[in-house]
């Protein structure tokens, strides 16, 4: 996401500091303070949830987009962390890590957010299952953050979980990818669970946040299919989104 590649390539810390205050202001009169390159981003923001918040108002449902708002706010203040270890040379142990770095993964954001303007199905007490990061959506996010570190973990800028442990317990990178990848099928048999035994949530939610983490599982299970676009993904957004589907 734009905001994520803001944080990790191109603000600088002070920058970070501007547009960080005004995500949590959410305010158009920030924008004069922001840097040139940072108002088309924030612009961006102010304009896809106003948008949103119209929409769901004459729904009676604006209560969504107010916590999908909160949900930035809350990444972006995670985003901030990371750039502040980054700027003070800090090096996290692996539970300060993850409990930032879980977050920042995005889809604690995303999840709920992804939830507005599903219709009937979405009311009140299914959302505030989804504020509350339950196992299942928790699992998803431990999906998101351990595959994508596994694979992209050696060019990001900010320390990875692998980088974390590592250091933290001594051991090799083998051991902690083999580690990983064990708490990765574990977080799958939690969010299986979470699918046949939560009887009072809807089946589509659940199937939401299942699909958003097997969107990780295809990404970065074999290879990094994200910047290495091959064959197989080309054919899966096809069968997705361009060829006729037949019965």
């Amino acid at each position: 996401m734009m905001q994520d590649d803001t944080y990790d390539c191109y603000g600088t810390y002070e920058e970070l500091e501007i547009f960080n205050e005004a995500i949590q202001r959410w305010s158009v009169t920030c924008i004069d303070a922001l840097p040139d390159y940072m108002k088309f981003v924030y612009k961006i923001f102010l304009d896809s949830y106003g948008e949103m918040e119209e929409i769901m108002a004459s729904e009676g449902k604006s209560y969504q987009v107010e916590c999908a708002k909160d949900l930035m706010k809350e990444l972006s203040r995670h985003y901030m962390i990371e750039a502040k270890w980054k700027n003070e040379g800090y090096e996290p142990t692996s539970e300060e890590h993850e409990s930032v770095s879980f977050v920042s993964a995005g889809y604690k954001m995303l999840i709920p957010t992804s939830f507005v303007s599903m219709g009937e199905k979405v009311i009140e007490e299914a959302f505030k299952w989804a504020l509350s990061f339950p196992p299942l959506i928790k699992s998803a996010c431990v999906i998101a953050r351990i595959m994508d570190d596994i694979v992209e973990g050696k060019e990001k800028e900010v320390v990875s979980t692998v980088e974390c442990y590592m250091k933290e317990h001594d051991v090799k990178e083998e051991y902690v990818y083999n580690l990983f990848k064990e708490r990765v099928e574990d977080a799958w048999k939690y969010m299986n669970l979470e699918l046949l035994t939560r009887k009072d949530i809807p089946v589509v939610l659940k199937m939401r946040v299942i699909n958003l983490a097997r969107v990780i599982e295809s990404l970065y299970k074999y290879d990094d299919f994200l910047k290495n676009v091959g064959i197989e993904l080309q054919d899966n957004i096809k069968c997705c989104f361009i060829n006729a589907i037949t019965l």
